[in-house]
């Protein structure tokens, strides 16, 4: 899970998260805002089926935190878009649902929903393998018991 280079230290453990999707989602680029501008991760896509993970958690009726948005970007040489993740201005309150927690730490929060999102869909598919790998094993010893 490679970051960016340059990457604030706010932007860490959002950048982290994401690219635990990796190859399908990673991060190109990032600034918090250092408290002047918007917080703002640039992230690609190789696989769009993966990207409803990522942006379910932008969605404040599932984080809590209103005001985050994915936009997308393309360039004019056919290459694959670009998606910005932009946040709130660091310090800035204006919105009653935001004034508790500043963007660093809903940054922060929706970085661990994401990640436990990330494990807990890796544990079911594991374990669905796991009971797909059981039953073929119990399949096999079958058949090899009866040829005896």
């Amino acid at each position: 899970m490679k970051l960016p280079p340059g990457v604030d230290p706010e932007c860490v453990a959002l950048c982290e998260a994401i690219n635990l999707y990796e190859p399908d989602i990673f991060t190109v680029e990032s600034c918090c805002g250092h408290g002047k501008t918007p917080y703002h991760i640039y992230f690609k896509v190789e696989d769009l089926e993966t990207l409803p993970h990522i942006l379910y958690w932008f969605d404040g009726c599932h984080s809590g935190f209103y005001g985050w948005k994915v936009e997308v970007y393309k360039d004019c040489a056919k290459q694959y878009p670009t998606f910005m993740l932009e946040g709130p201005i660091h310090g800035d309150n204006r919105e009653p649902i935001n004034k508790p927690i500043d963007a660093y730490r809903q940054a922060e929060y929706i970085a661990l929903c994401i990640r436990q999102d990330f494990f807990e869909m890796r544990f079911e598919q594991r374990s669905t393998f796991i009971k797909w790998l059981t039953r073929l094993f119990v399949k096999v010893i079958h058949r090899f018991s009866i040829d005896f």
